[in-house]
């Protein structure tokens, strides 16, 4: 029989093993890269219930049209300080196509720490696109802003990987409504 415990045990196992294999899996991502010593890591995996949604109403297609794109994600997080979980919850309406998903670009967004709207990091990045058998991976490489609540001026590092077929739907009639991404890494490392 299984107990709370237990139950909880395997999760923070699999979460972890999920966080090692993410951040061995993809080619696109240099260990190299990953800040040193790492904060927090913070991981997500669909198959968990936990990670980053993106739906896209009207349906996101290869020719530029005016789509709002919701974005969600609760990731897990082992570190420093204990207990932490990286939100995001955005909502964006603009002209976009499936041909900016798969290219280089630079950008930010905000982290909630444990959904308290009072502990909040910016994080500045660069996002990079790698498309390989099978799956897709979105680097974003960058900083935590020096005005952050929490991590402030401390370097970060979220790698996303998306099935293939997620992306493939984009040349279909209702065009690519939601992208559930298989896994989430999101490293916060030592003040760059």
């Amino acid at each position: 029989m299984f107990t709370s415990r237990t139950l909880a045990a395997a999760a923070a196992a699999a979460l972890l093993t999920m966080g090692a294999l993410s951040t061995a899996v993809p080619a696109s991502a240099s260990t190299s890269a990953l800040p040193t010593p790492a904060l927090q890591t913070c991981t997500g995996a669909s198959l968990l219930g936990t990670g980053t949604t993106q739906t896209f109403s009207p349906g996101l297609k290869n020719e530029p049209a005016k789509i709002t794109t919701q974005t969600t994600s609760k990731l897990p997080c082992v570190g420093v300080p204990l207990g932490q979980t990286a939100n995001l919850s955005v909502t964006s309406t603009r002209v976009q196509s499936c041909t900016e998903l798969l290219t280089t670009s630079t950008g930010s967004k905000q982290i909630v720490w444990n959904n308290d709207q009072a502990r909040t990091s910016t994080f500045n990045y660069t996002r990079t696109v790698v498309r390989a058998e099978g799956t897709t991976t979105i680097t974003f490489d960058g900083v935590l802003t020096s005005d952050s609540k929490v991590f402030p001026g401390a370097r970060a590092l979220e790698t996303v990987v998306a099935a293939n077929t997620d992306l493939d739907k984009c040349s279909s009639s209702t065009g690519l409504t939601q992208i559930t991404y298989l896994l989430d890494e999101l490293v916060i490392g030592k003040v760059a």
